[in-house]
């Protein structure tokens, strides 16, 4: 993957607040000085995410001080998403570019930074604030290409929000990964070894937001203070969520510990609270491959075998129907959905990273408490 110009900026901004050397910039750069950000102290730090979970951390860190605006629309799919001219223009006058990185916006970011010409922008990938995990495919992925009956006609896209994406959402919204077959994903979206799924760890998070107020505070030096400051509290209030998580799930007896999920997305989850991803219908980090019938008839005996009680859905990703079909065909009374890659809409109950969270923890303790 080519890397963009705007990227190696990211790496001159790391080494002023951070005071570190990455190994992974050789060449020399020059740092952001100030008026890199707002053109004046009235103007707020005009951010542009990828992600409106990333964005509700910025305007955590932020609050009056900065613009966010989000590309991709509320239930949008991150790993399929396509922009538009809008999305040009609001990357064109951004101060900061927030990506979540390690492959998650493969195959359509760099083209958009190009096209906007954002050479100005300083792009942050928000892994390097934190410890990825690798990706390493589950068992058995991609050893059986299935037949085009057993591929959602609507997997991982969505009409809906494709038309609120031609609307307008100011608010809201490395490596080939290739199966064992030689099966590609889509050329234009390939995954990179790590999980991008981080947010899923409340302490990763941590870190994460502590790094972005850094930067956000070398960009904008008159509020670097308000912004640290803020992130500190914010970070208090993501310790308060890890221990209430920890708390909900040491209801759950280890056996009953047990996840499957429309695509392998809460490993980092499963790390940190002691569950086993036992099956994916989508065996991948990635939303773009076809499932096969052999794949699936694999998943229903996964779930036989270790007493599965309930298959999780996910709200930007298109995998109902073969949910409902697997559920039925392994005996599984509860299907229910989490959000995963985006938050929800108003009323959600999953408004902002933290209500998305507890949202999501209460319907895994319900759903698998029921064993």
């Amino acid at each position: 993957m080519t890397v963009p110009s705007s990227i190696f900026r990211l790496f001159s901004v790391l080494l002023v607040v951070i005071g570190s050397t990455l190994a992974a910039c050789a060449m020399p750069m020059e740092a952001p000085v100030a008026g890199d950000g707002p053109a004046s102290e009235n103007q707020p730090l005009r951010i542009v995410t990828t992600s409106n979970i990333v964005a509700d951390w910025a305007r955590q860190i932020g609050g009056e001080h900065v613009e966010v605006t989000t590309l991709l629309p509320t239930g949008g799919d991150p790993h399929t998403f396509q922009p538009g001219a809008q999305d040009v223009a609001r990357v064109a006058d951004a101060d900061l570019v927030l990506m979540v990185g390690m492959g998650l916006e493969v195959g359509w970011l760099d083209q958009l930074l190009e096209q906007a010409r954002a050479d100005q922008a300083i792009v942050i990938e928000m892994e390097q604030f934190i410890d990825p995990l690798p990706w390493l495919p589950m068992e058995g992925a991609g050893d059986v290409h299935g037949d085009e009956e057993m591929h959602e006609d609507d997997h991982g896209h969505d009409d809906d929000a494709d038309e609120d994406h031609a609307d307008g959402h100011d608010d809201d919204t490395d490596e080939d990964h290739e199966d064992s077959e030689g099966h590609a994903a889509d050329d234009h979206h390939e995954h990179g070894s790590e999980d991008p799924h981080f947010w899923f760890d409340p302490l990763r998070v941590r870190a994460a937001v502590t790094g972005l107020a850094q930067v956000m505070g070398t960009v904008d030096p008159e509020h670097a203070a308000t912004y640290a400051d803020r992130a500190a509290r914010y970070g208090l209030e993501l310790d308060e969520l890890h221990a209430w998580i920890t708390e909900q799930v040491s209801m759950l007896p280890p056996e009953h510990r047990v996840l499957v999920t429309s695509h392998d997305s809460f490993q980092y989850f499963a790390q940190l609270y002691g569950f086993e991803v036992v099956g994916t219908i989508i065996p991948s980090v990635g939303t773009e491959m076809e499932v096969g019938a052999g794949m699936l008839a694999q998943l229903v005996d996964t779930i036989r075998d270790r007493g599965v009680n309930a298959i999780f859905t996910e709200t930007t990703v298109m995998t109902d129907k073969l949910a409902a079909g697997i559920a039925q065909e392994a005996g599984v009374a509860v299907v229910v959905q989490l959000y995963t890659g985006s938050l929800g809409g108003p009323d959600s109950g999953a408004e902002t990273y933290l209500d998305m969270m507890r949202h999501n923890v209460d319907t895994i303790v319900q759903a698998l408490s029921t064993q």
